[in-house]
């Protein structure tokens, strides 16, 4: 008897269901128990015990009947996830494998590894799998996902960033500076002013240009808009894994998951794993009484330091199912057309393509002149700059979710940096260095930004702490950086990166040391003109960013010109000074503190 007749029978499912079931079967060209409980039209643990009857074998519930844990080998690893096969137990010269079904690839499996053996099989479930698996290779697990970069490419981690003889050329560099301060403060003011001055004044021309380049780039994604996938209708899609890190996020988890349900994309094709540190009761708590879709699993990271996102994400990566990847965050609401939208960018692009970034901006803009601010600075970038820094084939500094990933690029150069504190900046930079683009997508995810100052100064320290571990970490190298992105690359990192944050450092030193030693009229004329190209650019670029988000309602985020937050945008960029200092402290002495940013205080 067929699966879908014998569960009819049994009254576990409707003809309705089963109708249902059997039509996306026809669409997805996907197995129909998958697609039973992916609609949760059935329990997984219930299908898989149907199926043993099916089947003719013996169930076993892995989380209360342990298996033999000897039978098990690390080298394996990656065949019992592929698989879902884990040993079961070995007696009287019979070994015993618990599987999720029994086809030919797990048969051909069990004869290659126990040749001349007597192999019989018991059914479970996906879920004991996963879960059997993360029980037994948790420290292995943990170990990869700190250290596999370090290892394996230290030159591209955040790890030990200065090393020790670079740590004491700084300290020398840096007595030796302070020295100068205080023997010749003169001179030093007029060096510092000097520098600040060309630091400016080259920074906003290059992201003045860069901005005009992407206000009047052809978006590549248009023709995506037109055909509504068309194009993707007749294949089977790919799975598509979902990586969602959470950390004492019990307010979003039932926004977040309603969400991740509105997701236009096969469902059973769809691996979420929603990423929750292991000792966060509250959150795994929140997730359970929420009953989220059996495609949603929990991966329970262990305790161990840096207790990063990106380390998270390393350990879940362990586990994910799909050909592609991509990560949102808790407050996430994505347009749920983003994964087609990323992978008929992926169908167009061409091999060197391994990353999709889709737009990124605010739901709450207008609650107040931060959130406008913030919105304002988001719709720069994501509207225009970064379609600029494609069009010239830069590197792009990735956003911190939206990013869409090929999973073997992103697993072939080592998973995210665990010790960066802007994985995704350090991502866009590294994927350039291996040789890989980034393109832009016409999607965009509404996410929730800090309205308070405090909150937004914590995140903000968390990303100039973050740009300055990448900048320092790509310029370990330059002249392989040089050859690797190009002169244009070379200076997206430098006038993107790393001179703004030493601008923001070096603003107050110089005012301070004004207020003391005569000032020279020249740089007294270069700051004020200085200043105000700056300011001018900003209000040009926030006004003309703002300007591209009308018409396009998918992006829309002000119901009307934030007038008074384009013409005080100056005072925003002086708040990233306060910022800056206390990522050049924690630089120091919390290298890999990740500061959190509180999510649903919105609406």
């Amino acid at each position: 008897m067929k699966l879908g007749e014998m569960l009819l029978n049994k009254g576990l499912i409707t003809d309705r269901q089963l109708d249902e079931a059997l039509k996306i079967q026809v669409r997805d060209k996907t197995l129909l128990g998958k697609i039973l409980v992916s609609e949760n039209y059935i329990n997984k643990l219930r299908l898989q015990k149907i199926m043993a009857e099916k089947l003719g074998l013996e169930f076993v519930d892995l989380t209360k009947t342990r298996p033999d844990t000897k039978l098990v080998s690390l080298n394996k690893k990656q065949d019992y996830f592929n698989l879902e096969i884990i040993p079961f137990s070995f007696k009287n010269g019979v070994y015993t494998l618990a599987v999720t079904e029994t086809n030919d690839d797990v048969k051909n499996w069990a004869l290659a590894n126990y040749p001349g053996s007597q192999v019989n099989f018991v059914i479970t479930t996906s879920f004991d799998v996963l879960w059997t698996l993360q029980s037994i290779f948790a420290a292995n697990d943990d170990d990869n996902a700190r250290f596999a970069l370090v290892k394996n490419s230290p030159w591209y981690s955040a790890n030990d960033l200065f090393g020790r003889k670079s740590g004491l050329f700084i300290a020398m560099i840096m007595s030796q500076i302070i020295m100068v301060l205080i023997l010749m403060p003169v001179i030093s003011f007029a060096v510092i002013g000097i520098i600040l001055n060309l630091a400016c004044y080259a920074t906003v021309t290059y992201k003045l240009a860069i901005f005009v380049l992407g206000k009047f780039k052809k978006n590549n994604t248009k023709f995506i808009l037109r055909n509504k996938y068309t194009d993707l209708v007749d294949e089977k899609l790919p799975v598509y894994s979902v990586l969602v890190p959470l950390f004492k996020e019990d307010k979003s988890v039932v926004r977040l998951i309603r969400s991740l349900q509105e997701l236009d994309y096969p469902k059973s094709a769809l691996d979420i794993k929603l990423v929750v540190e292991a000792d966060d009761e509250i959150t795994i708590n929140a997730i359970k009484a929420a009953s989220p879709p059996q495609y949603m699993e929990i991966i329970k990271v262990p305790y161990s330091l840096p207790q990063t996102k990106p380390k998270a994400c390393n350990y879940a990566l362990n586990y994910v199912r799909g050909d592609f990847i991509t990560i949102y965050d808790a407050e996430d609401a994505p347009d749920n057309m983003q994964l087609k939208k990323a992978l008929a960018a992926f169908k167009k692009a061409d091999s060197t393509t391994a990353c999709v970034q889709a737009k990124l901006n605010y739901y709450n803009a207008e609650k107040n002149i931060l959130t406008k601010w913030f919105a304002l600075e988001y719709a720069t970038w994501f509207e225009v700059i970064i379609k600029g820094l494609e069009g010239i084939k830069s590197p792009i500094p990735l956003g911190g979710t939206s990013n869409h990933i090929k999973t073997s690029v992103l697993k072939d150069i080592g998973g995210w940096d665990a010790f960066n504190v802007t994985e995704d900046a350090d991502l866009g930079i590294r994927l350039a260095q291996h040789n890989f683009k980034t393109a832009v997508i016409n999607s965009t995810t509404m996410e929730e930004a800090p309205c308070k100052l405090w909150p937004w100064v914590k995140q903000r320290t968390r990303w100039l702490k973050g740009f300055m571990q990448t900048y320092f970490v790509h310029m370990r190298q330059p002249k392989l950086l040089l050859k690797k992105t190009g002169v244009l690359g070379f200076a997206t990192l430098q006038f993107f990166i790393g001179v703004p944050v030493l601008i923001y450092f070096l603003t107050p030193l110089w005012i301070l040391l004004s207020m003391y030693y005569p000032v020279p009229k020249f740089l007294i004329n270069l700051a004020v003109f200085n200043f105000s190209y700056a300011i001018l650019a900003h209000m040009i670029m926030s006004y003309s960013a703002q300007q591209n988000l009308y018409g396009n309602n998918e992006s829309r985020i002000f119901t009307s010109t934030p007038l008074a937050a384009i013409l005080t945008i100056p005072i925003y960029g002086a708040l990233n000074i306060i910022a800056a200092w206390r990522a050049m402290y924690q630089l120091i002495f919390q290298p890999h503190y990740w500061d959190k940013t509180e999510h649903a205080v919105s609406e």
